[in-house]
């Protein structure tokens, strides 16, 4: 009798457990996606992120990992002395604490596997579909009457994005869009056809009007596309000339595009990432100038007083910090539980994140975490051989799975 009660009140406090859960994803989620609408939710998002990844520690085989915390030892080591150096030449304390917990807590979102986190990805499908069709009634709005005048004062006047038309094309650069490509891609390599889901993030990316977002979906499409490639060498000679004929297409399509994308960058865009990638490269380039770095200078568009913590090109202001070294090391701990999984799609997905966030200052951050989140459980699931091109699975008796020679 004693032992009834006692696991049904230990179910009762699971379920508790997992309702708090799910209330702290939902929350991270929300507040990252809808903080465009209201500027006070971006202070949910780091508690909540935080607070997700205290709950989910327990979710983590440390005793599997013996390399990757051999490494995360070694980048641990290196942070902090960034953190000490960083200190000792006067950098502001917030930012060297900011980005020091940001750098530690990332790598840990490569690791975290929870075995039911179909609930955390139905909740984020249902958010991120419901900011698709924000998006599309403020895109329709300002296409059809072709007038953006209102919505882009509100946006810069709230400093939550900009909304424009050029050369016809209507543009909603929100924050919180930038999880729209990587959605599509886990959406598109998990389920391996088209879905609603994957039509309305690709739509998303498409009304955000952002060239990278465009190159994240073109990445997405062609590197499956690759693979394909690769295998119908030796199997199929009529396929190999089908696939490769797509390619060539599919190039010649993505080249003129990006052309054309230069030609309209070349003003004003792309003007400024190139005085960014001037004063963010004028750095000790192997180690860093420290955590929370101050960058100074005066570009041809915009002058830098030091203030600023976000860059279009975010990810060299990250190598300013830690130099290429840290960089190197922080790449080798969310890239390692990916591929000694041998699941390809996990890979693909990252690589098109890190390929498409390059160029906005939509990494290494809560966006960062939230897209490792999601690779890492969704398409996780799946024990795949095709790292190692083998030719398939088998089942062992007991049921296990194991790689096929």
């Amino acid at each position: 009798m004693c032992s009834t009660i006692l696991n049904v009140i230990g179910g009762y406090v699971v379920n508790l457990k997992n309702l708090f859960t799910y209330i702290v994803w939902f929350t991270a989620i929300f507040a990252l996606l809808f903080q465009c609408y209201n500027k006070q939710l971006s202070i949910l998002i780091a508690p909540s992120v935080v607070m997700y990844l205290l709950l989910e520690v327990k979710n983590i085989k440390f005793k599997a990992l013996k390399k990757w915390l051999n490494w995360y030892a070694v980048y641990a080591i290196f942070l902090c002395l960034s953190m000490l150096y960083s200190f000792l030449v006067d950098n502001s304390p917030a930012q060297i604490i900011r980005f020091f917990l940001i750098l530690a807590i990332i790598p840990f979102f490569a690791i975290i596997k929870e075995d039911n986190f179909y609930t955390e990805w139905n909740i984020f499908k249902l958010l991120t579909t419901i900011k698709v069709i924000t998006l599309a009634y403020i895109w329709l709005n300002v296409s059809i009457s072709n007038d953006y005048s209102e919505y882009r004062f509100w946006a810069l006047d709230a400093g939550v994005g900009d909304v424009y038309i050029t050369n016809g094309i209507t543009k909603v650069q929100l924050l919180g869009n930038s999880l729209f490509v990587i959605s599509a891609s886990i959406e598109l390599y998990k389920n391996k056809k088209m879905s609603l889901y994957l039509i309305l993030m690709i739509l998303g990316a498409l009304f955000s009007g952002n060239s990278a977002y465009v190159l994240g979906l073109a990445l997405m499409i062609l590197f499956p596309i690759l693979n394909q490639w690769y295998k119908s060498i030796k199997r199929n000679k009529l396929k190999f000339i089908f696939i490769t004929f797509i390619m060539i297409v599919f190039t010649y399509v993505f080249i003129a595009y990006a052309i054309e994308t230069l030609k309209l960058k070349s003003t004003f865009s792309n003007v400024i990432r190139l005085d960014q990638a001037r004063l963010l490269l004028n750095s000790n380039f192997l180690f860093g100038n420290g955590l929370g770095n101050s960058i100074t200078g005066i570009g041809i568009l915009a002058s830098y007083t030091g203030n600023e913590t976000y860059f279009e090109l975010q990810t060299l202001y990250i190598i300013n910090q830690i130099g290429i070294f840290g960089v190197a090391l922080f790449y080798i701990l969310t890239f390692l539980p990916l591929i000694e999984k041998n699941n390809l799609k996990m890979v693909t997905a990252y690589l098109v994140y890190i390929l498409y966030s390059f160029w906005n200052p939509y990494c290494f951050d809560t966006n960062h975490i939230i897209a490792l989140g999601l690779i890492h459980n969704i398409l996780g699931s799946d024990n795949s051989c095709e790292l190692k091109n083998l030719k398939g699975i088998k089942k062992r008796k007991n049921g296990e799975k194991i790689c096929q020679n």
